[in-house]
């Protein structure tokens, strides 16, 4: 390793450079990469496992502690826990500071009691409304899309490649994007909560910010679930069955991630722990 004394190792360029170098060497002996290798095809492969290391180096920086506290407070990590996935925190703390400040004092906030926690109703609780309460006042809006789509085709001119600059058809494809709602958008920030649904809402509420996304409706998404560590809770207040595995949680929510069915749209998924219960310790 390098001779200064800095610290993390995430944070200095030397460092860096001398992990990614050693994880391209592992992922070389992996592939079976070597001198028999020659001429392109062994370019390809340097440049590829080269990208793959760097795609593995940054995800580890993305989970590490460390660079988790560079962007949040003790006090927020204390009561959440945080998931990174495609730079969502570093682009809420760079390119949208007043809706992300908006979004931690909300978070900050949020204080759960025994009975809300004990009451019937699923996502329809008053947890949903106290996220209500804070961001609406501030501009946050449920906002659902509904849009056509609009193809046209045009023809070919004398050669190749060199088409018209009038379409000769067009087709309206009506509510080609339809039903896609987030509970809460601001700018170009969306929030999606999830206290006690259905854990195929995940694959909804992912879709539809993908969908804003690749609409340019929005940049970032955050999605809020409950920690698996309120199972602690939940049993020893006999409510288990009411949280069941099949409902929303960060478990269920990260392997979705994971998979990357958020397509492009950066996610940062925030689970809530124990912290926000009144009164638990």
């Amino acid at each position: 390793m390098c001779k200064s004394d800095c610290s993390p190792i995430w944070c200095c360029p030397k460092h860096q450079e001398i992990v990614l170098g050693r994880l391209t060497k592992v992922i070389r002996r992996l592939f079976g990469v070597g001198a028999g290798v020659r001429g392109e095809m062994r370019g390809d492969w340097i440049a590829s496992e080269h990208i793959f290391s760097k795609r593995l180096f940054y995800s580890l920086c993305n989970e590490s502690s460390v660079f988790m506290e560079k962007y949040l407070s003790k006090d927020l990590t204390d009561k959440f826990e945080f998931h990174n996935f495609g730079h969502a925190l570093e682009i809420l703390s760079e390119a949208f500071p007043t809706e992300w400040d908006e979004l931690q004092k909300c978070l900050q906030s949020l204080s759960i009691s025994t009975d809300e926690i004990t009451a019937s109703g699923g996502n329809e609780t008053s947890i949903p409304k106290k996220f209500d309460d804070v961001l609406y006042p501030l501009g946050w809006r449920e906002i659902r899309i509904k849009g056509d789509l609009l193809v046209k085709m045009y023809p070919r001119g004398k050669s190749r490649g060199k088409f018209s600059d009038q379409p000769f058809d067009e087709k309206t494809i009506a509510g080609y994007i339809d039903g896609h709602n987030i509970d809460f958008l601001k700018g170009k920030v969306a929030v999606d909560l999830e206290w006690n649904s259905k854990d195929q809402t995940f694959d909804r509420d992912l879709l539809a910010m993908r969908t804003y996304f690749d609409c340019g409706l929005i940049e970032v998404g955050i999605i809020v679930t409950r920690s698996e560590e309120l199972n602690d809770i939940f049993e020893e207040w006999n409510v288990k069955k009411k949280y069941g595995a099949s409902t929303t949680w960060m478990g269920k929510l990260l392997y979705r991630l994971k998979s990357r069915r958020n397509g492009g749209c950066p996610i940062l998924a925030i689970g809530i722990k124990k912290a926000c219960v009144e009164g638990y310790d």
